[in-house]
């Protein structure tokens, strides 16, 4: 729909990361701070790759993410 690569996020980034963002969003907001807040940041780690990644061709990289985890590049 919008052409752009499907982007799955490993599992540490997604836990480490929205855990943070909860953390922070339910200190300022409260339990919607922390829905919000993870939510978005869901958003950002799925779509931002997505984004950059046209821009990797032009380095030579093509089809390649910027996520060091075992389970993706096994």
């Amino acid at each position: 729909m919008l052409g752009l690569p499907i982007i799955v996020p490993g599992i540490l980034a997604s836990f480490t990361c929205g855990g943070t963002a909860a953390i922070f969003g339910n200190a300022t907001g409260g339990l919607s701070g922390a829905i919000i807040a993870s939510f978005v940041n869901g958003l950002l780690l799925y779509f931002l790759p997505a984004l950059v990644l046209p821009l990797f061709s032009y380095l030579g990289a093509t089809g390649v993410t910027c996520w060091p985890d075992a389970q993706s590049s096994a």
